[in-house]
């Protein structure tokens, strides 16, 4: 994925979320499917292979953007994967969740950091988070999977 920088506060958090996927990628292009798939009986189940993980992830990636595209009046026309996602999807799957996510800031890129700020939605964790705040969180949710799934690896 090569850099863009796109203008404005949101496209500069655009830039970091596309970013951060890059290291999460690198994991995933030299997994074997044995490593994707393997079950990790210790953790919760809806989190207990990479497999699952990355379904989350790009659940996730898909559930923030619409709440997004909810606050800022954009349709939101894809959810989350219903299945497991092969080794084989989920790159792609992440890359399409990433380009949705783009796709509603077209045109808005040069919102202004009170807009950013002051444009608020609900989280399923029951705060409310402006576009800045749920944008900074998507970014860190790439984060911390990345580092739950190095562990893995090095614990293998």
């Amino acid at each position: 994925m090569s850099q863009i920088y796109r203008i404005g506060g949101l496209g500069a958090l655009q830039d970091e979320y596309e970013k951060a996927s890059v290291e999460l990628f690198a994991l995933l292009e030299n997994m074997t499917e044995q490593q994707y798939m393997q079950e990790r009986p210790q953790e919760r189940e809806s989190i207990n292979s990479i497999q699952k993980i990355m379904t989350h992830v790009v659940g996730s990636a898909y559930s923030y953007t619409n709440k997004i595209r909810t606050a800022i009046g954009v349709e939101a026309t894809v959810s989350f994967p219903e299945t497991d996602l092969p080794l084989a999807d989920v790159i792609p799957a992440l890359h399409q969740a990433l380009d949705y996510t783009a796709a509603s800031f077209e045109g808005k890129w040069t919102m202004s950091e009170d807009d950013l700020d002051s444009i608020t939605m609900p989280t399923p964790w029951n705060v409310v988070y402006s576009i800045d705040q749920m944008m900074e969180h998507a970014i860190v949710h790439i984060l911390r999977h990345r580092r739950q799934i190095e562990r893995i690896i090095k614990n293998e």
